[in-house]
């Protein structure tokens, strides 16, 4: 018997990595348009 939840958090660190990785350019690349702007907007890591 397996519990449902688990197979939401069973994708495995390739598939998490991947998707850190395109959300960081995606961040990336609304600096680079604010900048371009002279849009007044910060980004903080954690």
């Amino acid at each position: 018997m397996l519990f449902w939840p688990v197979l939401l958090f069973n994708e495995g660190n390739g598939v998490k990595a991947a998707e850190v990785a395109r959300l960081k350019g995606e961040m990336q690349a609304l600096e680079r348009a604010a900048g371009q702007k002279g849009c007044n907007i910060t980004f903080r890591s954690y």
